[in-house]
């Protein structure tokens, strides 16, 4: 009798630990993210879209000769798998050319407008071009980032330029 109450005891606390392990979440907070964020279906918060569109910002539009291909490889591991052999190509051509040209490009975001409903951002700021010690460009310009939400993993599908009216 007292081999069957503790195989049945063994039983029932197996049960609940597989159904324990089952119902365990891990929440990980990447590095570049400070704030907590929701997922729901294929909306995310707008806090994460912000986080999301400065490290992604970053790495598009902050580069020199020395850093633009780690950047871009960085920046590649966001996008879409659909459309990664086009932002591959386009963005190891601008690393050839940041490298050839002795680029160096700045980006100081000002403001990020989210449209969840259209999957698009822009991002707008103030971006410096230098080759070599010499300012070439001294602009305010406005990018286009549209993405999608994936089994709540946001993937960039493409950044487009739209220069602003004014310049420097």
């Amino acid at each position: 009798m007292a081999v069957m109450v503790i195989g049945a005891t063994v039983l029932f606390n197996t049960v609940l630990l597989f159904s324990a392990m089952r119902a365990q979440r891990t929440i990980l907070v990447p590095i570049c993210l400070q704030k907590t964020f929701e997922v729901t279906g294929s909306q995310v918060s707008e806090e994460y879209m912000r986080e999301l569109l400065r490290y992604t910002m970053n790495l598009a539009q902050n580069y020199s000769p020395a850093t633009a291909r780690s950047q871009f490889d960085a920046l590649l591991a966001l996008f879409a798998p659909a459309e990664f052999p086009k932002a591959h190509k386009a963005y190891y051509d601008l690393a050839d050319a940041v490298e050839s040209g002795k680029v160096t490009n700045v980006f100081y975001p000002h403001e990020m407008k989210v449209h969840h409903s259209k999957q698009r951002a822009e991002v707008s700021g103030l971006v410096r071009q230098y080759t070599g010690e010499i300012l070439m460009e001294n602009s305010t310009q406005t990018f286009i980032v549209d993405y999608a939400v994936v089994d709540g993993n946001v993937q960039i599908k493409q950044i487009l330029k739209r220069e602003q009216a004014y310049r420097d």
